[in-house]
């Protein structure tokens, strides 16, 4: 394992949902513009949803609804968490919508022909957001999109309050569907509950990616360093700012100890001065890692 201390700011990743904080610190009530829908009325692989995708956009976000349609007997009612009943965070039992599957936004680079097989990356937002409308124009200047390796983003968005990894998967298998995707290039990372989000889907899913890079992980509810034997076999990137009051960065720290014991290839870095909500963590040097890693 090798442990890292950045002390510079780099490029950063995109305007990556996790956490979104106030002048003074403060993390402000999220205001979320998902458009209804009707409770999801397909049950999970009784019937494929009609595809909605248009692969003729490069260079901007799309917005794929198709498995908003589907429903998952293993999601899990936001009400019965407590912090999930306590918070306005958007997720709620009201509408049912937490029973579907996840809405998702793709970003496929110009490079992309449809002839040669493009890598994949998949990212979990936080806790306390949603993904944000953007432009191509603060997409082109956000976004490492590495020279002479481009690769897909899909950023799902959700209304229960964790990552599903049966709702994740289908996310796979739906831009499998629509784009050649290079079977042994599909990573995941992840922000907050996102990045524990990416520990807890992998470990469910043990074939489906290449590596995983969990940012700044959130400790509650679930204690991901239990997942550290399910995990060993990935190469994983941990990122966490070590003065982040949010998340625990001990237990970061405590589980790439877990997983190099266990001969994992991990790499901890550590963010000095950093606390919970920087979008910095995403660097052209994790980012430049990600795509070097094959299943």
């Amino acid at each position: 394992m090798r442990y890292h201390v950045a002390l510079t700011l780099l490029i950063v990743f995109a305007p990556l949902s996790g956490c979104v904080t106030d002048s003074d610190g403060l993390i402000p009530t999220i205001e979320t513009d998902i458009e209804h829908v009707e409770t999801c009325e397909i049950f999970r692989d009784n019937l494929a949803p009609v595809s909605e995708w248009n692969t003729n956009l490069y260079n901007q976000w799309i917005t794929v609804n198709d498995l908003m349609h589907v429903s998952y007997n293993d999601s899990i009612d936001p009400e019965t968490m407590d912090f999930g009943s306590s918070e306005n965070t958007g997720r709620t039992s009201g509408d049912e919508q937490w029973e579907c599957g996840y809405r998702y936004h793709v970003w496929i680079p110009s490079e992309y022909t449809g002839e040669e097989a493009i890598p994949l990356v998949i990212h979990l937002h936080g806790g306390l957001s949603y993904v944000p409308g953007t432009t191509p124009e603060e997409m082109d200047r956000e976004i490492p999109q590495l020279d002479g390796q481009p690769f897909v983003i899909i950023m799902p968005e959700k209304k229960e309050w964790d990552w599903l990894p049966s709702k994740v998967e289908d996310i796979v298998k739906d831009a499998k569907r629509n784009l050649l995707i290079d079977e042994d290039r599909v990573h995941l990372t992840g922000l907050s509950m996102g990045g524990r989000g990416t520990m807890i889907v992998a470990a469910e899913l043990p074939e489906t990616f290449a590596s995983i890079a969990p940012i700044c992980p959130h400790h509650w509810p679930t204690d991901y360093r239990e997942l550290a034997p399910d995990l060993a076999h990935l190469p994983t990137w941990i990122s966490h700012g070590d003065i982040d009051d949010i998340s625990h960065y001990d237990w970061a720290v405590n589980m790439s100890e877990r997983m190099e014991a266990l001969g994992a290839d991990v790499q901890m870095i550590t963010m000095e001065g950093h606390g919970h909500c920087n979008w910095d963590l995403y660097t052209e040097e994790n980012v430049g890692w990600i795509m070097n890693q094959r299943r």
